[in-house]
C-alpha cells in the first residue's frame, strides 16, 4: 500500500523484501534486494540480508560469494564468519570449513562461542572421519566444556582406529595416561627407557572397576604384548600401592541419570498462553508431556478438554468454509450450455474500492500533501476518477494548484476525455503561479493531447512554441519535422503559423 506513494524508500523495499521472507517467499525477497544493491552494491544490510536467502535457497555458491565479500569489508565479523562456515558445511565443503574454523577457534572461544565450535566440529568428525586435527580440537572442546564423558568417547574411538598399535604411544597416552598423578614421572621414565625387543613376555590385566578380581573369562581380558630386559624389575614400592582399573573395550561406567525436575505450575501458565495465542496443536503436546509425569493432575485434564473442543470447532468452521454451495440442477431439456470463464475472474475493482475505502479513513481532509500522493497512487493503479478527486483536493494547497492541473489533465487524457484535459491545461497555463519549466512542460503535454485527438495543426502548433523556448527539448524538433511531413506544410507557411501562434500565446 505505501511503496506507490514513496517509491524511492529503500527501507520500505528492504521492509517488504523481509516479509517475503518471513513468510517463505525467499525467491521474490531476493529479487527486491538484488535490485536494491545495483544502486549500493556496497551495502552490508543489503549482503547480509541476500546471504541469508540465498542460503535458505541452498544456493551456496551465490551464498558464499556474499559472505566472502563481507568478510572483506570486516574480516573481524564474526557472526558473518559463523555464516561462512555453516555454508561451506552444508554444501559439503568440509576442508575449509576446517581450515576457517582452526583459524579463527580462538576468537570464537574468546567471544563465549564454545558451543558452536563444539557443533561444527561434531559434524566434522562424523565427516572427516580420519583427520587428527578434528579429534584434536574436538578433544581440548570437551576438556574446556567439562564434558569428561564424551573426552572417553574419542579417547576409544581413536585406540580403535589404527590396526597396528603402537607401543609408545600405548604406554604413555592409554595406560600411564589412565593413572594420572597416581604413577611418578621418574616411575614412567626407567619403564620407557629400560624396553628392548628380546624377549616377550604376556601380561594380562584384568579389567575391574570395584579393584576385585572378577574370574571372567578369557575372551573378555585384554592381552598387552611388551618386549622388556630380563634385568627389568617388576616390582611394586609398597609405599605406592595403585592398580590398573580401567575398561579396555571402551565400556562406559553407568552412572545413575538424575532426575529431571518438572514445574507444574510453569508448564500449565505456558499451556494457557499457547491456548491464547492459537497455537491449539502445542498446547496439545503440552498437556499430553504434563500427564506423563502428573497423571493426576486434573486442571491439566481440563485444559485438554478445553483444547479438543476448539480444536473440533476449528474443524468444523473449516469444514463450513469448504463446503460447496448448493447448486440447482439443470433443467432436462438444456442441450447448450455456454459458460463464462471471465465471470471466475476476481473483482479488481472491487478489491481497489475496498483499498480506497480503507486509505481515505485514514488521511486527514486537511492533509493535502497526502491527497496529493494518494493522487498518484491511484492514478497509477488506474482508478482515475478516485486520482482526479484526489487531485482536486490537495489543489486547494496554492503551491501545488499547476502539478494538480497537469496531473488532472494526464488523467482526462488517460480516460480518452480530451475536452477536460484540454481545459485543465489551460487553466495550468492561466495560473500566476507557473513556472517557466512547467510552462515548457505543459506546451509539450498539449501537442501530444492534440495529436491523440487527431488535432495536427494544433499540436504543431504547440511543439513549435516550445520549440522556440528551447529548441532542444525532449525529441520536439522530430515531432515538428513529422507533422510538418504529414501536413505537407511549406516552411514560408510555416513561418506565418509560427507568428500566428506567437500572437495567440501573447494574447492568452
Amino acid at each position: 500500500m505505501f511503496l506507490p506513494l514513496y517509491p524511492n524508500d529503500n527501507k520500505l523495499q528492504m521492509g517488504l523484501a523481509l516479509a517475503f521472507y518471513e513468510k517463505g517467499d525467499f525467491g521474490r525477497g531476493i529479487t527486491i534486494l538484488e535490485k536494491l544493491l545495483k544502486d549500493k552494491p556496497a551495502d552490508p544490510d543489503l549482503l547480509r540480508l541476500l546471504g541469508r536467502g540465498y542460503s535458505d535457497l541452498e544456493e551456496w555458491a551465490k551464498s558464499c560469494e556474499i559472505y566472502q565479500q563481507l568478510l572483506v569489508m570486516d574480516p573481524t565479523d564474526l557472526d558473518i564468519r559463523e555464516s561462512m562456515i555453516k555454508c561451506e558445511i552444508d554444501s559439503s565443503q568440509y576442508d575449509r570449513a576446517l581450515a576457517e574454523l582452526e583459524e579463527w577457534k580462538d576468537a570464537f572461544f574468546k567471544a563465549d562461542r564454545l558451543d558452536h565450535l563444539k557443533e561444527y566440529y561434531e559434524i566434522l568428525k562424523e565427516q572427516l572421519v580420519d583427520n587428527s586435527v578434528v579429534y584434536q580440537t574436538l578433544d581440548s572442546i570437551y576438556e574446556l566444556s567439562g564434558e569428561g564423558d564424551k573426552l572417553l568417547d574419542i579417547i576409544s574411538e581413536k585406540e580403535d582406529q589404527p590396526d597396528e598399535i603402537n607401543i609408545d604411544e600405548t604406554l604413555s597416552d592409554s595406560l600411564l595416561g589412565s593413572a594420572d598423578d597416581d604413577i611418578e614421572t621418574s616411575d614412567v621414565e626407567n619403564m620407557t627407557s629400560d624396553i628392548v625387543e628380546e624377549e616377550t613376555v604376556d601380561l594380562q590385566l584384568e579389567s575391574s572397576l570395584d579393584g576385585e578380581s572378577s574370574g571372567e573369562s578369557a575372551e573378555t581380558d585384554a592381552i598387552i604384548e611388551l618386549d622388556i630386559d630380563d634385568s627389568f624389575e617388576l616390582t611394586q614400592d609398597k609405599g605406592n600401592d595403585f592398580d590398573f582399573s580401567f575398561d579396555l573395550e571402551g565400556e562406559e561406567t553407568q552412572e545413575s541419570t538424575p532426575a529431571v525436575t518438572h514445574n507444574l505450575q510453569g508448564d500449565l501458565e505456558e499451556t494457557e498462553f499457547y491456548i491464547q495465542q492459537g497455537l491449539y496443536a502445542e498446547a496439545e503436546k503440552l498437556c499430553h508431556d504434563i500427564l506423563a509425569y502428573e497423571p493426576d493432575s486434573a486442571e491439566c485434564r481440563l485444559k485438554l478438554e478445553e483444547i479438543e473442543g476448539l480444536l473440533n470447532q476449528e474443524k468444523e468452521q473449516s469444514a463450513v468454509a469448504m463446503k460447496p454451495h448448493p447448486v440447482s440442477p439443470l433443467p432436462d431439456d438444456i442441450t447448450d450450455f455456454n459458460f463464462d470463464l471471465d465471470s471466475l475472474q476476481p473483482d479488481e475493482s472491487a478489491e481497489k474500492k475496498i483499498f480506497k475505502t480503507d486509505v481515505d479513513e485514514q488521511i486527514a481532509a486537511d492533509d493535502m500533501e497526502s491527497h496529493y500522493n494518494l493522487g498518484i497512487a491511484y492514478r497509477e493503479m488506474g482508478l482515475l476518477d478516485d486520482a482526479i478527486s484526489e487531485f482536486e483536493k490537495a489543489e486547494k494547497e496554492p503551491s501545488r494548484f499547476v502539478d494538480c492541473q497537469i496531473l488532472k489533465g494526464l488523467s482526462f487524457s488517460d480516460k480518452i476525455d480530451y475536452d477536460n484535459a484540454e481545459k485543465m491545461f489551460q487553466q495550468a497555463l492561466d495560473s500566476t503561479l507557473l513556472e517557466d519549466m512547467q510552462r515548457l512542460n505543459l506546451g509539450y503535454e498539449l501537442g501530444l493531447l492534440y495529436e491523440r485527438a487527431e488535432r495536427s495543426n494544433d499540436a504543431l502548433i504547440s511543439y513549435e512554441d516550445v520549440f522556440s523556448q528551447d529548441n532542444n527539448y525532449r525529441d520536439v524538433r522530430e515531432k515538428i519535422s513529422v507533422l510538418k511531413s504529414t501536413l505537407g506544410i511549406e516552411e514560408e507557411s510555416s513561418s506565418i503559423a509560427m507568428e500566428e501562434k506567437k500572437e495567440r500565446i501573447s494574447f492568452l
